[in-house]
């Protein structure tokens, strides 16, 4: 009886020794952390700056005998070291997907992705739309364009923005730091430049690529022609023209026969930006005149309609009652 409990007791120990033993084993492979990548996501540059051009992508969580191979979904945009992860910026901006093949051991296989963003800063920057002669007076008075380029020749990432020298305003002028579009106030001038930079920072720091200050006349410019007497055009301008224009800078001429409504005279709107002009004859029924002003030409049609309505002062006169 003392043996058989004694080797009842001995059994009973050893399994519950074993089962001690295994069970922080078994709690340690539940709780190991899968493969992951240091990173998800990285911008690279292909230009020296404090971002860098290269980075060092690594697995965290390694199992032992794995192997590991890494490739590029685009070997112009950025390259890959298959065998440790470290990228480089290639010849091309844009993005690409940097990928891990993990195979175990027991020959079941992992990926693991991260996306690579390449950029480069511009070096010049430029006006590519700067005027011809001179802009009007309005909301959306020019819309300006800009270019730049890169040394490596790639696609520039940097941003743009937009400046109005404040100095040098007296045309009212401000512009869509974003867009380029203009809008002004006034008869004057201006200076614009557009200017690029990598982030906010390095643009509140002025560490940007600037294109030339351009210099911009604003004129007072015809917005509008039209008949409004049988001897009167209305000109509609974008400021006030009181003391600017005068009859003789105004020609009025039939288009068909090119014979020349000679100016009477002009007046003006209270605000001075409506023009009747006045001519000595009188307009053709369905005729096309031009307008010359500035060196420009503004074409009008003209239509009399019905006989004017003669009022003539009469008298009555009665039958002599003799």
């Amino acid at each position: 009886m003392k043996k058989n409990f004694v080797k009842k007791t001995l059994a009973t120990t050893l399994a519950l020794a074993m089962v001690a033993t295994s069970a922080p084993a078994a709690l340690t492979a539940s709780a190991a952390k899968a493969p992951a990548l240091n990173k998800k996501a990285k911008t690279l540059y292909i230009n020296e700056n404090e971002i860098g051009s290269s980075y060092n992508f690594n697995v965290k969580n390694t199992v032992k005998g794995s192997k590991y191979k890494w490739t590029t979904s685009n070997k112009s945009v950025v390259k890959v070291n298959s065998a440790n992860g470290v990228v480089k910026a290639g010849t091309k901006t844009g993005k690409a997907t940097i990928t891990c093949k993990i195979t175990f051991k027991t020959k079941k296989t992992k990926t693991l992705k991260a996306t690579v963003t390449v950029k480069e800063n511009a070096t010049k920057v430029w006006i590519k739309n700067a005027p011809e002669t001179t802009v009007g007076i309005g909301e959306k008075a020019y819309d300006f364009n800009s270019s730049f380029s890169t040394a490596s020749g790639a696609k520039a990432t940097d941003y743009r923005t937009w400046e109005i020298d404040k100095d040098s305003n007296t045309a009212g002028a401000t512009i869509n730091a974003k867009t380029g579009v203009v809008a002004t106030t006034k008869t004057g001038e201006f200076k614009v430049r557009v200017r690029a930079y990598q982030n906010k920072a390095k643009l509140a720091a002025n560490d940007t690529v600037d294109s030339d200050w351009l210099t911009v006349k604003v004129v007072s410019s015809v917005k509008t022609v039209a008949q409004s007497a049988t001897s009167k055009v209305l000109v509609t301008f974008d400021d006030n023209m009181k003391e600017t224009v005068k009859a003789e800078n105004f020609t009025v001429t039939n288009k068909k026969t090119n014979a020349v409504n000679g100016v009477k005279e002009i007046s003006f709107s209270e605000d001075g930006k409506q023009v009747t002009v006045t001519t000595y004859g009188k307009f053709e029924d369905a005729g096309t005149y031009v307008l010359t002003y500035g060196g420009k030409d503004f074409e009008f049609t003209t239509s009399i309609g019905a006989v004017e309505t003669i009022e003539l002062a009469t008298t009555t006169v009665y039958p002599n009652e003799a």
